[in-house]
């Protein structure tokens, strides 16, 4: 069972949001990006290739400002 903590997304629920992990090995991105849609939010979208697909693509990332 997870469990989402809404009072970490912008107050504003017409801020976009993106929800990613790693791809297949992690559904947590998609259950989150879902809630959120039910919770209101206007504008989510689920990166399914997540993380591994944006470091096979040579994108840089700042694993900090990721948390």
């Amino acid at each position: 069972q997870d469990n989402f903590d809404l009072s970490k997304l912008p107050a504003d629920k017409k801020s976009p949001l993106v929800f990613f992990c790693n791809a297949g090995e992690c559904w947590k991105s998609y259950k989150a990006s879902v809630v959120a849609s039910k919770a209101g939010w206007t504008s989510v979208h689920w990166f399914r290739g997540g993380f591994p697909e944006w470091r096979s693509s040579g994108q840089k990332f700042d694993i900090a400002s990721a948390q």
